[in-house]
């Protein structure tokens, strides 16, 4: 078998690496996600184990075992997931992104934020995925319907006026992509989109998506 057939590109350098490798030997990225953001984590409590280390040298043993107990493992993994996520996002790496916050939420899934930043990276993914595409995996369309149920269960949350604002204009995106939806569907997204725009009429990103829905409704 030629040597060329066991080779793929590293998808950071491109350069040949071989197919089944989890790391690329010139640059030294890992070349799947969960490794990268394995490595992301093991990092930042790293870090923090570090920083715990020299506080207990500045605050005693008994205020450096207290601030150990505090700041236990659970709470290192979410600060390192939350973290990676952040990190990812600035990258506009959202599925790497997506997977950091879903890890988080797993460990603490009433919390609001958490919930807010999970539901918007995703759907913004997604709707990102589909909007841009012509050609869309089915596992990308079948992802949006179970995102909208939890859209409009943020909206029952206190929400800040912005938050709110995001969270309806993201279902109004969702609800224009979906293909099971079919009642009312128009209604529903010029409503969502005009609800958006009334708590945010400044808002350059909600001042578009609401023009943009009304182009549509014209057409």
């Amino acid at each position: 078998m030629p040597t060329d057939e066991l080779k793929k590109e590293c998808r950071y350098c491109k350069e040949p690496v071989h197919v089944d490798a989890r790391k690329c030997h010139h640059c030294g990225e890992f070349l799947e996600k969960h490794f990268r953001i394995e490595r992301t984590v093991k990092r930042v409590i790293g870090y923090v184990v570090i920083a715990t280390a020299i506080l207990s040298l500045f605050y005693g043993l008994r205020e450096g075992y207290y601030f150990i107990k505090e700041h236990s493992e659970k709470r290192q993994a979410l600060e390192a997931y939350m973290f990676a996520a952040k990190n990812f996002q600035k990258q506009d790496n959202l599925e790497y992104a997506d997977d950091a916050l879903k890890k988080a939420l797993a460990m603490k899934p009433n919390d609001l934020v958490l919930r807010l930043r999970y539901f918007a990276n995703r759907s913004h993914r997604l709707a990102r995925e589909m909007e841009y595409n012509p050609i869309v995996p089915k596992e990308i369309e079948e992802a949006i319907p179970p995102l909208i149920p939890e859209g409009y269960a943020l909206l029952n949350q206190r929400l800040k006026k912005i938050d709110r604002a995001a969270v309806l204009v993201m279902l109004g995106r969702l609800i224009t992509l979906d293909r099971t939806w079919s009642s009312n569907k128009n209604e529903e997204i010029l409503s969502l989109f005009t609800e958006a725009y009334r708590i945010a009429p400044t808002n350059s990103e909600i001042v578009f998506r609401y023009g943009y829905r009304l182009l549509m409704e014209g057409e």
